[in-house]
């Protein structure tokens, strides 16, 4: 591909922001989510600037119980906190990929775009649907560059009721967004099925360091992906990672400004956001 968003560990990052968040009493929880003003706290000083992804990286933080929430405020676990930020870099994104492979609240079919589901009483099961898609994605090569579409392609041909084990493509309720009409019927697998795996392999699946996402010049969307050594060792608990660089420490300005590399100690980071302003 021309243009690669490498798939990382930025997540740890932006949770440890979270946490920062939560522990300076700015967080604020509204029907299950996290409030709009926290979303933007959160996405303003995130490495990568996207408010889905904010809301994304507050359920894991949830479903990994290093929050919890005492009446509308967001706090943090401080135990579980604390044992969270000093594991090793790849232990911490673990946790969280983990978390989302188990959580519940986050049903990623109703976060794909372009489509609306409804509520009439069915329900999808998004624990079933990400098993398949990781079974599959463990199929593929680690570090190969392969084809959003072939993939798309592959699955359809040969798991097409990966989301559906019992092959019911009438009874569910879901709107095409721009037009208004229910897809029901097979006929709409790519509107759906596909777009579901579309949205895990540019979604979650990247977020969380999984999977690398290769564009062409100019387009928006990505149309090759790329299996990350993160991705690789959950679907395979013998795949080697990369050793982790030395803790870095923080470097402190003559005008008091403190620059926090990347590879400083998560701890560290923490404890000087609570007595430190972010500037950028």
């Amino acid at each position: 591909p021309e243009v690669v968003r490498a798939g990382d560990t930025a997540a740890v990052d932006d949770v440890c922001t979270l946490l920062s968040l939560a522990q300076a009493g700015q967080l604020v929880q509204q029907k299950g989510a996290l409030e709009a003003h926290g979303v933007e706290l959160l996405a303003e000083q995130s490495l990568v600037r996207d408010p889905e992804r904010a809301q994304f990286l507050y359920h894991l933080a949830r479903a990994a119980n290093l929050l919890q929430v005492q009446g509308r405020m967001v706090r943090i676990a401080r135990e579980r906190v604390r044992t969270w930020l000093a594991q090793p870099r790849t232990l911490q994104l673990r946790v969280l990929q983990e978390a989302w492979r188990g959580d519940l609240d986050w049903n990623d079919l109703w976060h794909v775009p372009g489509i609306r589901c409804e509520e009439t009483g069915w329900r999808n099961d998004p624990l079933l649907a990400r098993a398949a898609v990781l079974e599959l994605l463990g199929r593929c090569e680690s570090g190969a560059w392969l084809s959003v579409t072939g993939f798309v392609d592959t699955v359809r041909e040969q798991a097409s009721d990966y989301l559906r084990p019992n092959g019911d493509f009438d009874s569910w309720y879901i709107r095409d967004v721009r037009s208004g009409d229910y897809l029901l019927g097979f006929e709409h697998w790519d509107r759906i099925e596909g777009a579901l795996l579309a949205y895990l392999l540019s979604g979650p699946l990247h977020w969380l360091g999984m999977v690398s996402l290769g564009y062409q010049e100019g387009w928006e969307k990505p149309s090759a992906f790329q299996l990350t050594v993160w991705g690789a060792a959950l679907l395979d608990s013998g795949a080697e990672l990369l050793p982790e660089p030395a803790a870095q420490p923080a470097r402190v300005a003559p005008n008091a400004t403190i620059t926090i590399p990347r590879t400083a100690s998560l701890t560290d980071r923490f404890q000087l956001t609570r007595i430190t302003e972010w500037r950028g």
